[in-house]
């Protein structure tokens, strides 16, 4: 796992998650490095990195997708646990409401060419 986080603040701008043919993140984090200059302003020089291996430090990375969390001094401090939002119920689509009805007309019409 690859963390970019602002050398300042400690404030992680960018975590690439896991990836099982790169456990410790990409080699070159040049483009993400620009990416983040992009998005959050500053110079490259402005922000650092932090590696976890996604196998040996598993308790830790699993513990960056549920907890707040910021770097300092090379080592990341966890905070509170994160609040996800319960999902809101959808109203079907318009899609699903005429595949319901497609299936139902044809679940009367099989069951009318049986007789029953």
């Amino acid at each position: 796992m690859l963390i970019i986080y602002n050398k300042t603040t400690g404030q992680v701008v960018s975590n690439q998650g896991t990836n099982s043919l790169f456990p410790l993140g990409v080699e070159n984090i040049q483009n993400i490095l620009n990416y983040v200059v992009d998005q959050y302003g500053g110079n490259s020089s402005d922000y650092d990195s932090a590696r976890l291996h996604d196998i040996e430090d598993a308790d830790i990375v699993s513990k960056t997708f549920t907890h707040e969390y910021t770097v300092q001094n090379d080592e990341i401090v966890f905070g509170v646990e994160k609040v996800f939002p319960e999902p809101e119920p959808q109203q079907p689509s318009e899609t699903e409401l005429l595949t319901d009805y497609i299936v139902d007309v044809d679940y009367r019409v099989t069951m009318i060419e049986l007789g029953l």
